[in-house]
């Protein structure tokens, strides 16, 4: 018995069989695959006889993470490390707005991608108009926050942030931006997501710093993520309070050394800040 199909029912199984033959040469190469809670991959390793090259990092992502059109992998930043490798970061995107904390990256050696890892966040639907003003937002987060006085209203210290960063229109002053982030009164890791104002708030009167999200829609805080970190330190001999004993460059000045070195990253300045909170009036530790 013969059967007679239309070229457009044909076409539609070979769209319906492409994703599958797809997912079947993937596991075909791919060495192996841890995934999160949330049941996304956090971690993809490929066979060494099968490791992709080291094409436009955002491709693969897409392809191996399934991203929807709505959905990008932006390139954020690129290393190299001492064995050779590679590491291609990624900021996941959703609809143009940043997902906080969802990065991604590819690990590649010798013109091969090796693995891929992060964390990937499946946003499904969500609204990315804000109801809430950047205004509304900030006066929400700082009733939270609840300092008698904040950086931004020190004229000392916004002129040394001035000074110190080389460009005159640099303010303490928190300037609000549209993030998505979970919602960490329920559970930071795995809290609904939410459309959130983001703010960098830096308390002088009590001390603190921290990112503050306040949801688009609500105005509730959703998450306080400190910036800075109270702890008990170590003593001048660089002992650390969690790495042990560490050795630290640092630079010749009239009366001793001091604690200035530059020979990681952009450099390392430590002051004292002699009990109080004015950044502007810092100086040196010296030591013979």
């Amino acid at each position: 018995m013969s059967h007679t199909y239309s070229t457009a029912a044909l076409f539609a199984l070979g769209a319906a069989l492409l994703p599958n033959l797809a997912s079947a040469q993937d596991t075909g190469r791919i060495q192996k695959k841890d995934v999160g809670a949330d049941g996304q991959p956090t971690l993809i390793e490929f066979k060494a006889a099968s490791r992709p090259s080291q094409v436009e990092g955002a491709v693969l992502l897409r392809e191996q993470l399934s991203l929807g059109t709505d959905e990008q992998m932006r390139p954020a930043r690129l290393e190299t490390d001492q064995l050779g490798f590679s590491h291609q970061k990624f900021n996941q995107y959703y609809k143009g707005v940043k997902i906080e904390h969802a990065t991604y990256t590819v690990h590649a050696r010798g013109g091969a991608v090796e693995s891929l890892s992060g964390d990937y966040e499946k946003v499904g639907q969500l609204n990315v108009t804000p109801s809430l003003s950047a205004t509304d937002a900030l006066s929400k987060a700082l009733a939270v926050v609840g300092a008698r006085k904040y950086m931004w209203q020190d004229a000392a210290e916004e002129a040394g942030l001035k000074q110190s960063s080389g460009n005159a229109q640099a303010s303490y002053l928190p300037q609000g931006e549209l993030v998505i982030v979970r919602d960490g009164r329920i559970d930071a890791a795995t809290g609904p997501l939410v459309l959130a104002w983001k703010f960098n708030i830096y308390a002088q009167v009590p001390v603190s710093r921290a990112y503050v999200y306040v949801d688009a829609t609500t105005g509730a805080v959703v998450l306080r993520d400190a910036i800075i970190k109270h702890a008990t330190g170590g003593t001048a001999t660089f002992a650390t309070a969690y790495s042990g004993t560490r050795s630290l460059a640092d630079e010749t000045v009239t009366g001793g050394y001091h604690l200035k070195e530059y020979t990681r990253g952009n450099g390392i300045e430590t002051y004292n800040m002699k009990k109080g909170t004015n950044y502007a009036s810092a100086v040196d530790f010296i030591d013979a």
